[in-house]
């Protein structure tokens, strides 16, 4: 049962989120990919302070405004329009900062993605100058552009190396 609400809660109904994010394509199941987006998105958040303090404002400057207006003793009437005003702004606000996070946790799941490119899909073991093909961990087969990969950067670790002189 636990299983199957986990599955449910981490998949990606409409596909709306694999399209503003297409990096989560190259993470191999559904909670793979919602615990890279979720990852990507409380560290987008831990860097940067703009969505909280855009918020604060707003809250901050709302509860200056309906104070002075209960001060001065607005009518009922103006203060249900500035209430709608105030909740069409704060929606308009939610948009920008979505809009605004998107270009940010996309990078953030390439980062992730650059991290893991070398570690074994199946147990995260670190690959690095594998040329066997196989995962010395857990023995899976290391896909034909994986191996590539690790195999190209290895030789380049091994110029600078040269380079270095360092054996």
């Amino acid at each position: 049962m636990a299983s199957t609400l986990s599955k449910i809660l981490h998949k990606d109904v409409t596909g709306e989120r694999l399209r503003e994010y297409p990096e989560l394509k190259e993470f191999p199941d559904d909670r793979r990919r919602h615990k890279a987006y979720t990852a990507a998105i409380k560290e987008v958040a831990k860097r940067n302070h703009f969505p909280l303090l855009a918020r604060l404002a707003f809250f901050s400057f709302c509860i200056l405004g309906f104070s002075l207006m209960g001060y001065l003793g607005a009518a009922d009437m103006l203060m249900r329009r500035t209430a709608a005003v105030a909740l069409c702004v704060y929606i308009l606000l939610e948009l920008w900062i979505y809009r605004w996070a998107i270009p940010r946790v996309r990078q953030e799941l390439r980062r992730m993605l650059d991290r893991h490119a070398y570690c074994c899909r199946q147990c995260g073991y670190a690959l690095f100058g594998n040329a066997s093909g196989r995962c010395p961990e857990c023995g899976t087969e290391v896909a034909a552009d994986q191996r590539r990969l690790i195999l190209s950067q290895a030789e380049i670790g091994l110029e600078i190396g040269d380079r270095l002189g360092v054996e």
